[in-house]
């Protein structure tokens, strides 16, 4: 399906209020990408992953109208803006998360100030924000690789920048004390006095030019070995990082795997519950009231549902509806 047909993009045309099932039937959307490498890629999803997500939520919320454009993709990038601000408050002092309530925990006039320079903060002060933890499974590996990409390029940098100068001014005045001690110690022969000062400035620049070069040939040697040894621990922490994404993406398979089993099971149960009246109305021998007072109690009790329609025959669904809804009387014969 071509995106530019699945909805119409144009300013405030994305204002939409979505329900909490639709918002964790985007999130669950978003986990199952995540952990599907023909969708997830490096720092983000690949290319018409949107149009994917809008048929997942089709699936999972029919009638909602929700299409890729302008609707999954702002609540996408609404999502991904409270997790990365989440986190960055994290790291600033004052700031905890109450994993009971869901819901930051710091004081007020704190929120304020950081909201002056996060504009994504505002709007989670006393609000429950129950997507942490999926969102974490679904954006926190990206920022991990991410940020140790930054560390790298910084650590390189500061190396760098670290041996970039050269102190030459000092050099300068070692020249002039030089030629300041050879006139003196020339003073009986002019002559002499200039040929010996030319050759020991001659002597001293070749030396100092020398102490550069291997100044130099140190220096480069150190960044190597320091940039050598930089990769060397990079790659490690690589290696965690692969270990533990490969980790979550396992975790993340199981709980789909439950999700969709539960899913399941209660599909099942609304269509037994969709049925139900229908059911009780077969059953000979019962008056209208009665179908309507099993029905009532039925669609609210699912192991009495369970029950009835574990039982055999119409004899048995009879006995236990007026047990039921008669329970102070004699059994039935």
């Amino acid at each position: 399906m071509d995106v530019s047909q699945s909805s119409q993009i144009g300013k405030g045309r994305n204002k939409r209020f979505w329900t909490k099932e639709e918002e964790w039937a985007l999130v669950h959307g978003l986990l199952e990408l995540s952990a599907d490498p023909q969708w997830k890629a490096e720092g983000n999803f690949k290319g018409g992953y949107l149009v994917k997500l809008e048929e997942m939520m089709t699936a999972k919320c029919p009638g909602s109208g929700l299409k890729a454009y302008p609707h999954i993709d702002s609540k996408t990038k609404w999502f991904r803006d409270k997790y990365n601000v989440l986190m960055e408050m994290f790291r600033t002092s004052g700031f905890t998360w109450d994993d009971t309530t869901k819901m930051i925990k710091c004081e007020r006039q704190s929120y304020d100030d950081f909201c002056k320079n996060h504009k994504h903060a505002k709007g989670l002060w006393g609000v429950p924000f129950p997507f942490l933890d999926e969102l974490g499974k679904i954006f926190g590996a990206d920022r991990a690789t991410r940020a140790s990409c930054e560390d790298y390029v910084e650590a390189v940098d500061n190396l760098h920048n670290d041996n970039e100068t050269i102190d030459l001014d000092k050099d300068g005045e070692d020249e002039e004390e030089e030629e300041d001690e050879s006139v003196q110690s020339a003073q009986p022969s002019p002559q002499l006095s200039k040929r010996a000062r030319r050759e020991k400035t001659s002597m001293g620049k070749g030396k100092k030019r020398m102490s550069e070069v291997i100044d130099l040939t140190s220096t480069f040697t150190n960044v190597s070995s320091n940039i050598s040894g930089f990769m060397s621990g990079m790659n490690s922490q690589l290696e965690t990082i692969a270990s533990a994404f490969t980790t979550t993406q396992q975790h993340e398979q199981v709980i789909m795997a439950r999700e969709l089993h539960l899913d399941q099971k209660q599909k099942e149960l609304d269509e037994k519950k969709k049925r139900l009246f229908n059911e009780v109305m077969k059953i000979p021998g019962l008056t209208r009231v009665e179908a309507m007072m099993a029905a009532k109690k039925l669609v609210s009790d699912e192991s009495g549902l369970t029950i009835f329609y574990e039982c055999p025959d119409d004899e048995w669904k009879k006995d236990f509806i007026l047990n039921l809804i008669h329970p102070d009387l004699p059994p039935f014969n």
